[in-house]
């Protein structure tokens, strides 16, 4: 439980600082070729980790909602495998659209 637990904080924070580098990324490219694509990109990637940045902070910092999910009592192993696995895919998918835009 713990570990699903920490899981779901590490990838959900991993995932934020991925996408703060999208938007560096995207934000640059904006700049240089002042492209519709990359204006798209660079919205997309700030609507992400505005949905992402409010996720960690309620997985992590909230008073209620971090404890509750750190609560074996309260929160049931499988909804918490299914946020952790959904989170991690999340992370996979941004760290894959990292690369192939590092290039």
């Amino acid at each position: 439980m713990d570990v699903l637990v920490t899981l779901l904080r590490l990838s959900a924070g991993l995932s934020v600082v991925l996408l703060v580098g999208l938007i560096y990324i995207w934000g640059r490219n904006y700049l240089v070729f002042r492209s519709k694509y990359a204006a798209g990109l660079l919205v997309f990637a700030g609507l992400l980790l505005l949905q992402t940045g409010l996720t960690t902070y309620f997985y992590a910092f909230h008073p209620v909602v971090s404890g509750w999910i750190a609560n074996p009592e309260l929160v049931h192993p499988l909804p918490l495998l299914v946020m952790s696995s959904a989170q991690v895919l999340e992370l996979a998918g941004i760290a894959l659209v990292v690369w192939i835009s590092w290039d």
